[in-house]
Formats: structure tokens, C-alpha cells, sequence
């Protein structure tokens, strides 16, 4: 009887460990893939940060490359104008010498160029960085305004000199 009772008993333990290992296992393989999770979590985190920190460091590379080319930029362009500025003054007084019936034709169109020019300093004193291909923007075209405006300067005194003649 002793045999009978024993044998039953023996497998139900048995059964009953290991149920309670698999248990056991699947517990502690979630919390193996729960440590693990949290582990990738903070590791992204902590990535993200890092690569945060780095763009933010190139943003400002970038915003202080941009300052120093806008700074060249506008030396540059700030010469152009007042250059334009003389040759448009040296054109008025050549035209106020002068005594011809075509004279306020010039003086209009040395009037319209002047205020073109007086419009592009301005643009370019209130111009502000804002992003880089605005600024290659605002730059391409101010170039070719001022493209335009050393045009109309050049063909209003060709047009002046072959009158005079």
C-alpha cells in the first residue's frame, strides 16, 4: 500500500515542480526582457541626447559660419553700393553741367536708379539670418539686383556719352 500511495504522490510533486519552474523560468525570463527593454530605453535615451547635443553643436557651427559670411557678404555688397552712390552723383553733376533738351529724360531715369539703389541698401541693413537657404536666397538675389542696377548705371552713361557726341 505503501507503494501504491507512494508512486502517485511522487509524480503528483513531480508534476507540481515542474509547473512551478516553468512558472519560475517564464517570471524570470519577463523580467530578463523587461530589464532588457529598459536597458535599450535608456540607451536610445541616452543616444538621442548625445545626438541632440551634437546637432545643436553643428546648428551653431553653422549659424556662426553664416554670421562670418554675412559679414564678408555685406562688406562687400555695403563697397558695390557706394560705389553706385558715386557714379550716380558723378552722373548728376554731369548731367546739371550739361545743357541739353534730353537732360531731365536723364535726370528722371539717374532719379529711379538712385532710389533703386538706396532701396537695395536698405534691404540689405535690415536683412536677419534666418535659415541657410534663405540667406542663399537673399544673397542670389541681391546679386543680381545689384547685377541689374551696375547695368542700368552702364547703359545710362553709354547713352549719355553718345549723345554728347
Amino acid at each position: 500500500m505503501k507503494k501504491s500511495i507512494f508512486i502517485p504522490v511522487i509524480t503528483i510533486f513531480t508534476a507540481g515542480m515542474i509547473v512551478i519552474n516553468c512558472k519560475s523560468d517564464s517570471a524570470d525570463y519577463d523580467t530578463e526582457v523587461d530589464e532588457i527593454t529598459r536597458e535599450g530605453i535608456q540607451e536610445a535615451a541616452k543616444i538621442a541626447e548625445e545626438d541632440s547635443i551634437l546637432e545643436e553643436m553643428r546648428n551653431k557651427k553653422i549659424i556662426e559660419d553664416d554670421k562670418v559670411a554675412w559679414a564678408a557678404y555685406k562688406a562687400e555688397t555695403d563697397t558695390k553700393i557706394k560705389a553706385y552712390e558715386k557714379r550716380i552723383s558723378n552722373l548728376k553733376s554731369e548731367i546739371k553741367k550739361a545743357t541739353k533738351k534730353d537732360d531731365d529724360a536723364y535726370l528722371k531715369n539717374v532719379d529711379r536708379i538712385e532710389k533703386k539703389n538706396a532701396e537695395l541698401n536698405t534691404k540689405l541693413n535690415s536683412y536677419l539670418i534666418s535659415t541657410e537657404s534663405d540667406w542663399e536666397d537673399f544673397k542670389t538675389e541681391l546679386d543680381y539686383e545689384l547685377e541689374e542696377l551696375g547695368k542700368s548705371i552702364n547703359n545710362l552713361k553709354n547713352d549719355q556719352n553718345k549723345s554728347d557726341k
